[in-house]
């Protein structure tokens, strides 16, 4: 088993305040799924612009598991791993309280904005992940963009690419304190 995984979520928008999580995908450094399920929301019961970018129906989630009911299975992935996520700041958000037995939370958005600027000598910049796992020849095959398990294999992709670049920056295992 690896020392990190990456998660990947859809949700019901792009408010971390008030809008929840439809899907979350688990995966651990070599791809392999932890944790793939719809998520039942709780306040929100459609999402229509959210739905036309990930496929995500009322219909599909409504005999999900809520986010809670997931809480155990999550906790158990994340425990002492470093935890690498494509926009860390709003999944990490969308995800509060869930991620607290993590060693680490990476953003993989992040190390490939800075890893790209310095290739390209660049203004650093935000990339989207379509585009950065384009850029490090990430084979979607048939899998489509903006579902959970699709998005959490391009992050994986990305992150590896960027440690070829920068091991010290971009980490792939636990480091022990020294």
């Amino acid at each position: 088993m690896s020392d990190f995984v990456v998660i990947d979520t859809e949700t019901t928008g792009l408010d971390t305040e008030t809008d929840e999580i439809l899907e979350i995908a688990i995966i651990d450094g070599s791809g392999e799924v932890v944790l793939k399920s719809l998520v039942a929301p709780i306040a929100k019961s459609v999402w229509p612009e959210a739905q036309l970018i990930h496929g995500i129906t009322p219909e599909d989630v409504e005999s999900a598991p809520t986010l809670e009911d997931l809480r155990s299975e999550i906790a158990e992935a994340v425990h002492g791993k470093l935890v690498v996520i494509y926009n860390a700041e709003f999944d990490s958000r969308m995800l509060s309280g869930f991620l607290d037995g993590a060693a680490d939370i990476h953003c993989a958005m992040t190390a490939f904005s800075e890893e790209y600027a310095i290739a390209h000598e660049e203004t650093e910049r935000w990339h989207k992940l379509v585009h950065a796992a384009h850029y490090v020849g990430h084979d979607w095959g048939q899998d489509a963009a903006h579902r959970a398990i699709h998005d959490a294999s391009a992050t994986l992709s990305v992150w590896h690419w960027c440690h070829r670049q920068d091991p010290a920056a971009h980490p792939v295992e636990v480091r022990s304190a020294a």
